[in-house]
């Protein structure tokens, strides 16, 4: 779940991995401490501060959950890793929000695109009325409600600005 490309350093994790914190063991037992620059988590059920994100400072971390909005966060503290610090100091909050405090982190990504696949004939039949899912949801989570009470909610394609990577000293 750590990998090296072009001396970026990613760490992945599925769903009960980011929970049990399986990327920060990993590093802290065979790489030496070794943040990494950028964390993928996917998911049904997971959110990214429900477990450690060891990134450096300006790395990212990006969650995409199939049960949930996805979600994206900037590490923007600059001191030593604590894998208690997370992006968000309140779990189970509403996605895509800026955070409401809580020690080191900061810089929730605001979503710049999102796409519902409603017309996709490969997902044909993926709605819901239950799971919190599809643009009209991300809406939601901004406090605009574009959807009736017994609509469904189609699956979405959400779409993050680029975000440049720290330079790592030699």
């Amino acid at each position: 779940n750590y990998l090296e490309i072009e001396g970026i350093k990613i760490g992945i994790e599925i769903c009960l991995d980011h929970r049990m914190g399986s990327l920060w063991n990993n590093i802290r037992t065979k790489h030496e401490g070794q943040l990494v620059d950028v964390q993928l988590v996917t998911s049904a059920g997971m959110s990214i501060e429900r477990g450690p994100n060891p990134l450096v400072t300006g790395g990212v971390v990006y969650l995409s959950d199939g049960e949930a909005s996805s979600a994206a966060c900037v590490r923007s503290d600059t001191g030593s890793f604590d894998p208690n610090h997370v992006c968000r100091g309140k779990p189970d909050g509403l996605k895509h929000m800026n955070p409401y405090g809580g020690p080191g982190y900061s810089s929730f990504i605001t979503l710049s695109g999102c796409i519902d696949m409603e017309q996709d004939k490969l997902l044909e039949g993926y709605y819901s009325q239950h799971l919190t899912q599809g643009c009209a949801y991300t809406l939601k989570t901004y406090g605009i409600d574009v959807i009736g009470e017994h609509e469904v909610y189609p699956p979405s394609i959400e779409i993050y600005p680029t975000i440049s990577l720290p330079r790592r000293k030699e």
